[in-house]
């Protein structure tokens, strides 16, 4: 049951989004055709298989099937799954969650990646919280910039970013 203004409803199908017990559902509900279904079938193509919540992220390698429709064949299997809708993106790089992946020579490679429309809506320095917070966000953000970026170039053009950004909320240069 949930409840939205003065009326109330009855959820027949699925789990209530925002339930604490939403994410777990799904994840469980995913492994289960992943571990049955999905690996079983193309394990020789898939590199790599990671997922969060309701979004997923794989590796296809087409260099170990001899069919050239082995991933044609793979995205019509996905669609046998009830209840989800997939989509799947062909690219060199790919947007995953705050990175970006892409290829590297014979490995991948990351840098941090952020939607078009994101704000940038930092704690500014006036902000009530203790100074040692700011600081410690100020130093945890550029942590997570280095270890998102696989290349040293990427980490300091993004930490740049985060700097002039910064500025622009109010912040001193020191």
């Amino acid at each position: 049951f949930f409840t939205f203004g003065n009326l109330t409803f009855l959820q027949l199908v699925g789990t209530a989004m925002g339930t604490p017990s939403a994410s777990n559902f799904a994840n469980l509900y995913l492994a289960y055709y992943e571990e049955t279904l999905i690996i079983p079938e193309f394990k020789n193509c898939i590199a790599l298989i990671k997922h969060f919540l309701d979004d997923g992220f794989l590796v296809w390698d087409p260099t170990k099937s001899d069919n050239p429709y082995e991933l044609k064949r793979f995205y019509a299997f996905l669609h046998k799954i009830p209840g989800i809708s997939w989509t799947m993106l062909q690219a060199i790089t790919l947007p995953y969650m705050d990175i970006e992946v892409y290829p590297l020579g014979n490995r991948f490679g990351t840098m941090s990646y952020a939607k078009p429309l994101n704000l940038y809506l930092y704690l500014p320095p006036s902000s009530a919280h203790p100074p040692g917070l700011l600081k410690g966000h100020i130093f945890g953000h550029v942590k997570k910039l280095y270890m998102q970026n696989t290349e040293f170039d990427n980490f300091r053009r993004f930490t740049l970013l985060f700097f002039e950004r910064l500025m622009a909320r109010g912040h001193s240069r020191d």
